[in-house]
């Protein structure tokens, strides 16, 4: 043998021994480099019971330089970023939370990681989880841990820890290290509380609880047994939901009512007692703190897809919505075939209902004031015809099935318009409130419950002077403002009241489809019509056939109780005067007056009565103070109005702006006395990046 191939054996033989000498000693004092990878979802590794978890494949692509989403500069770029970031709200929530300087502690605490790594570096940004357990008052008190995917860096993070000198070298903090079964507790340094960390094959398991890191070694050793993966929640409502949309995005685990315990949220949400219509009646419907074991499915494509399902808490369902919850949902096609076929493509809001009609009526007066609703009980008993209201409302019940849809389009139609006997054009009475065009529709039960409509309304039209019914001839005693006629075949009854807001009518009418139809503007009624008979081949395009509505529809829930589809482009110019009109009837309302009155009265008192009490005051200074006084909150309440009037409009027109940020929103929720279901889609596009 030659001596160059000598020396080339012996190099060959020493690189191998140093090779494996080097491999033996980084397996045995680090990890081992070519280990399996945990086969499993990181979900493998955390216990079945918890109160939330939340996981995301795929991390590295939503974030750009962390904690910044990848997506950033498109979203600043939309217009609903620059009027948030511009507005008061926003600059007083960053004063309080402080929010360019948590990203750069943050970016601060990130850069003090060891051997210069980064979370995505040592994580992988493959697959992330965080769950745990609420434990008292506060978000700060939960037992938490974070499983992620991790690559050589993240492995040789953990290793570091079995060495604490070289990790206070490494790291620049006084680090203190102890070891129990496989399970790191970290001390020390920045740390206010302490860390527990271990890793399992390719998955790194940090937390605050020794037991709950713990629980990840020890699910891997029973195969995953009585894991969150093989649940039968996160199986049925989480994968099969992955494979269905044929995508994976953030899982969600979620028990609502002891999140809201652990935030000291006391009460119903939504509000029940709202001064808001939208808010009282959707609290009625269902209460947030009453669902547990929420599990879903949250997808940031061009917006928000949201599939959520999860469990009531029986003890706190109340009568009514145990009700609700049984009455058999409506299949996809038999929606679309039926109610979305009436509605116009150009409507702004379209829902659809199945629930029991008297329950929800009675739900609907419970959540408007309760001087309105007082208002029309008393209108309804001095009739004669019905004792109390719900006597109306079961009337009604029996008549309708246990469906009904709600239809509102722009209010394009101009002032309702009725002509005399002469030919002159009588216009109805209003009060000038923008409103939208809306139709309510119900379907009847048959002849019988025909003829019980028919009674309630001429029950109404026999009562003008109860309800504020005011005919258009105010010459003709006979004119009442309550009008019979036919249109397009249909029998109609028109009833007119300048108390009705922005139209100054409402009209119903019976179809020979057994729909029973309610509206605030006559007009709408041929709009439906012919939508509905006709359909696009004659110009009047169906909901059910708008591609986007479709789209949305058809990628959602199969069968569900409600439904609800909201433009909120097309409903952005009626809502702006809308908040015109609410800023200036209510900016006053804001104002404490038991706190003002107090105030001036004891300038008033300062500056023409010497300073002296009340009770030191004749009678005729008493009168004259308290006339001044008047006087001048008058004047301060004008100055008022002028002043926060615009700033009330401001904050509305901002509000309106970030729904404008959407295209078109869908929320579909089924129901059951045990379990719920909801699909919410948010379509929001953002900027092409340039």
């Amino acid at each position: 043998m030659s001596r160059k191939k000598r020396i080339l054996k012996i190099s060959a033989i020493s690189l191998a021994v140093l090779l494996f000498l080097g491999y033996f000693a980084f397996s045995t004092f680090l990890f081992k480099p070519f280990e399996s990878k945990w086969p499993h979802a990181v979900a493998g590794l955390i216990p079945r019971q918890v109160d939330f978890f939340l996981a995301k494949e795929n991390l590295a692509a939503d974030f750009g330089e962390f904690p910044v989403l990848a997506a950033w500069d498109q979203i600043e770029d939309t217009k609903g970023w620059r009027v948030w970031s511009g507005s008061p709200e926003f600059e007083a929530w960053t004063q309080k939370n402080d929010l360019d300087g948590l990203v750069e502690r943050i970016r601060e605490q990130t850069r003090q990681l060891p051997l210069g790594l980064g979370p995505l570096d040592i994580f992988g940004g493959e697959e992330v989880a965080i769950a745990g357990n609420f434990a008292g008052q506060g978000l700060g008190n939960a037992q938490w841990m974070i499983c992620g995917r991790v690559g050589w860096p993240g492995k040789l993070a953990a290793a570091v820890l079995r060495y604490p000198k070289l990790l206070r070298r490494f790291s620049g903090q006084n680090f203190v290290v102890e070891s129990q079964d496989g399970v790191y507790g970290l001390t020390g340094g920045q740390l206010k509380k302490p860390l527990f960390i271990t890793r399992v094959q390719d998955v790194l398991v940090v937390g605050n609880h020794k037991d709950l890191v713990a629980r990840g070694p020890a699910l891997k050793a029973v195969g995953g047994k009585d894991s969150l993966a093989l649940s039968a929640g996160y199986i049925d409502q989480i994968m099969r939901v992955e494979d269905k949309v044929g995508e994976s995005g953030l899982q969600v685990l979620l028990d609502v009512g002891k999140t809201f315990q652990s935030l000291g949220k006391g009460g119903p949400w939504p509000n029940t007692k709202s001064d808001r219509f939208s808010q009282a009646f959707l609290g009625r419907l269902i209460q947030a703190p009453s669902c547990k074991d929420v599990h879903g499915l949250v997808r940031f494509d061009h917006g928000v897809q949201i599939d959520l399902s999860g469990t009531f808490s029986s003890e706190s369902v109340t009568p009514f919505q145990s009700r609700l919850y049984r009455v058999d949902g409506f299949e996809r096609d038999q929606m679309l075939r039926t109610a979305a076929r009436m509605a116009p493509a150009d409507c702004v809001l379209f829902a659809y209902m199945h629930g029991p009609i008297a329950d929800l009526l009675a739900q609907v007066f419970d959540s408007v004031e309760p001087a309105m609703r007082s208002n029309i009980e008393d209108a309804v008993k001095s009739t004669g015809h019905f004792k109390s209201l719900d006597d109306l409302l079961d009337a009604l019940g029996s008549s309708l099935r246990n469906r009904m849809a709600l239809i509102v389009r722009e209010n394009d139609y101009g002032p309702v318009i009725a002509r005399g006997k002469d030919g002159q054009e009588f216009q109805a009475e209003t009060d000038g409130m923008p409103v939208f065009a809306m139709t309510l529709v119900t379907w009847t039960q048959g002849a019988d419950s025909v003829k019980k409509l028919d009674d309630i309304r001429d029950m109404v039209g026999r009562n003008p002077e109860k309800f504020g019914l005011k005919g258009y001839d105010s010459a003709n005693p006979n004119d009442t403002g309550y009008y019979i006629y036919d249109s397009g075949g249909f029998a109609t009854r028109e009833f007119w009241s300048p108390l009705i807001p922005g139209t100054g009518m409402m009209a119903t009418m019976l179809t020979d489809e057994n729909h029973f139809w309610i509206t605030n503007h006559e007009r709408m009624f041929e709009a439906l019509r012919r939508t509905y008979f006709q359909g696009g081949d004659r110009g009047y395009q169906r909901l059910s056939e708008l591609p986007s509505f479709r789209r949305q529809v058809e990628g959602a829930l199969d069968k569900a109780n409600l439904i609800v589809w909201f433009n909120p482009k097309k409903a952005a110019p009626t809502l702006r005067k809308i908040a015109k009109q609410w800023a200036e009837d209510n900016v006053l309302n804001s104002i404490n007056w038991a706190q003002q009155r107090p105030i001036v009265e004891r300038e008033v008192r300062n500056e023409q009565f010497g300073g002296r009490p009340i009770n030191q005051l004749s009678t005729a200074e008493v009168d004259r103070l308290r006339a001044i006084v008047d006087q001048r909150l008058t004047e301060w309440a004008d100055e008022y109005r002028v002043v926060n009037t615009p700033k009330l409009m401001a904050k509305r027109d901002r509000e309106i702006t970030y729904m404008e940020s959407m295209d078109h929103v869908l929320l579909q929720l089924r129901l059951d006395p045990k379990h719920f279901k909801l699909a919410l889609r948010a379509h929001t596009p953002l900027p092409t990046p340039q």
